[in-house]
């Protein structure tokens, strides 16, 4: 990116220089000269930025190529660790090289947090927890990042750490009233789980509520998350 800065900064100034020079009131026959040899520095600059440009494109969809092809053989440890459980060090291992060789890539956040669950897989919650809050960071206007963010709360919530756990179920609370949050029938969900637990059923009863009452999609169809509580809630 930097190099891009300095090419569009030396171009900026070649233009710049042509423009003054269209300016300048002198006789017809030097300008006329002098002229022609600035539209030819701006041809040769032209040639240049543009042979820069698609050269620097092409770097970034190798690099982006690379990383994707890496994201996906880690993806299939991933899925086959699902069924064997032995092969989740493996598959932290995979997700931890693919974000050291491509943490400039916009996969770099999807290879920590799918690092982070084989983590949680290893039994190893604060490693992954500080890997999650790693990653949200930079996906600032990912449509996934309230999902993400659900689950940090739920990590945090099962932390060792009283001062931890209060402000987990603190974020978790603010995921499940904020009605922007995409993610919100998840958020319901797992407040009012986390309060049916300590059996705090009028807590429990607000979130559940909430959630049988929400409308989500396009197509204003009740969640997934509905059928999860509904013979629960009839129970309360």
């Amino acid at each position: 990116m930097a190099v891009m800065k300095d090419v569009l900064t030396v171009f900026h100034n070649i233009w710049k220089d042509f423009y003054n020079l269209l300016r300048e009131k002198k006789n017809n026959r030097e300008k006329s000269s002098r002229l022609s040899q600035a539209l030819n520095i701006v041809l040769i600059a032209s040639f240049v930025f543009y042979g820069g440009y698609r050269g620097y494109r092409w770097y970034i969809s190798g690099k982006e190529a690379k990383a994707q092809k890496m994201f996906s053989e880690s993806i299939q440890l991933f899925e086959e660790a699902q069924k064997n459980k032995d092969q989740w060090n493996d598959v932290e291992g995979a997700f931890s090289l693919g974000y050291e060789q491509n943490s400039t890539s916009k996969l770099a956040p999807f290879f920590q947090l799918f690092q982070a669950q084989a983590l949680v897989e290893l039994d190893k919650k604060d490693e992954a927890l500080a890997l999650m809050i790693d990653a949200l960071k930079v996906m600032k206007n990912n449509p996934l990042l309230p999902f993400y963010q659900v689950k940090v709360a739920l990590l945090k919530i099962d932390s060792q750490d009283a001062t931890v756990q209060v402000a987990g179920l603190q974020e978790l609370e603010n995921l499940a009233y904020d009605d922007k949050n995409n993610s919100l029938d998840m958020a319901l969900y797992y407040l009012g789980l986390y309060y049916f637990d300590k059996n705090n059923v009028e807590k429990t009863r607000e979130a559940w509520q909430k959630l049988s009452d929400l409308k989500v999609g396009p197509n204003a169809a009740q969640s997934p998350f509905t059928s999860l509580v509904k013979e629960k809630l009839n129970q309360l």
